[in-house]
């Protein structure tokens, strides 16, 4: 059933066995996160596969992408930060190593331990601590707690691209949205990141290695084009996994808006292209001449 949320912005709140076996064209929906990732539409990671190739693209569809121990991290303190609450439900240590296994005692206990992990997610031990103090680093900056409020988050927008991409169904997640602070008709589009890293110099590295200004651009276009909304900004709100946990909040200037979207516009036609002709091709086997980066000719 459609429901008005505290943005403004229609929201269909889907249950798995509810969900439909298309989306359609254009909406913003609350979606279980394997339903999510499982369901349609080309998403950023998506795109990301196919600027390696389409067999990348093809293999992942076909075997999965392997959850990693910092993508386990970044899921658990991305729930931290946007609901505590399930967050202890969720997510618990690793206390194997905790318990002596070679006695009655300790074998009992971790019997006991193992019957609290049902449904639970198991990080390495001290993570939950780890998590927990990062969550309330970021609610004692100012701008993270105005951003972070007054607003809904972990939406899935769903929209049509254009007959160019032969409309095909595009998808991405989205942290949190709120209403714009210059523009109240306007919204912002959040994103949080964990980093070793979050000055500024370190941090343009990780958007190009991570191809943060295509996610931006993606994401921008597909909420207006799902909505019908203007965007005030996209930000980034980046923080450090080590103390004293250093925050830097980040927005993209035009430029790399507009790299961003020459990026993913090159990758989703060469997307439709695999698609229509069913040939997902590796790397090209033609021999490629290196040359030195700009940067090698730097005093």
């Amino acid at each position: 059933m459609a429901e008005k949320n505290v943005i403004g912005l229609t929201i269909q709140d889907l249950k798995p066995s509810e969900a439909p076996t298309d989306y359609p064209p254009n909406g913003l929906y609350f979606v279980e996160e394997s339903e999510y990732h499982g369901g349609y539409g080309i998403s950023k990671s998506n795109l990301d596969k196919f600027n390696i190739s389409g067999a990348a693209y093809k293999y992942a569809e076909e075997y999965g992408n392997e959850q990693t121990a910092p993508m386990l991290f970044g899921s658990a303190y991305h729930c931290a930060v946007l609901e505590m609450e399930r967050f202890k439900e969720a997510y618990t240590d690793d206390k194997t190593k905790a318990f002596d296994r070679r006695t009655t005692k300790g074998k009992e206990a971790f019997a006991t331990w193992q019957k609290t992990l049902a449904g639970k997610q198991i990080l390495p031990l001290g993570s939950t601590k780890l998590i927990e103090d990062m969550q309330r680093a970021l609610y004692e900056n100012e701008t993270a707690k105005l951003l972070l409020s007054e607003g809904v988050a972990e939406v899935a927008c769903y929209w049509r691209h254009s007959e160019r991409f032969k409309n095909c169904l595009g998808r991405c997640k989205i942290d949190y949205i709120r209403r714009g602070l210059v523009d109240k008709d306007k919204y912002i589009l959040i994103d949080l990141k964990t980093t070793k890293d979050c000055g500024e110099k370190d941090f343009v590295r990780s958007v190009e290695n991570f191809r943060y200004d295509v996610q931006q651009a993606y994401y921008i276009d597909g909420f207006k084009q799902a909505t019908g909304k203007e965007v005030e900004a996209f930000i980034i709100i980046a923080e450090e996994k080590t103390e004293p946990f250093h925050i830097n909040i980040f927005s993209f200037d035009e430029e790399y808006y507009k790299l961003g979207r020459l990026a993913y516009e090159e990758n989703l036609a060469y997307a439709v292209e695999c698609f229509s002709s069913g040939v997902f091709p590796k790397h090209s086997e033609d021999i490629k001449n290196l040359t030195p980066p700009r940067w090698r000719f730097k005093k």
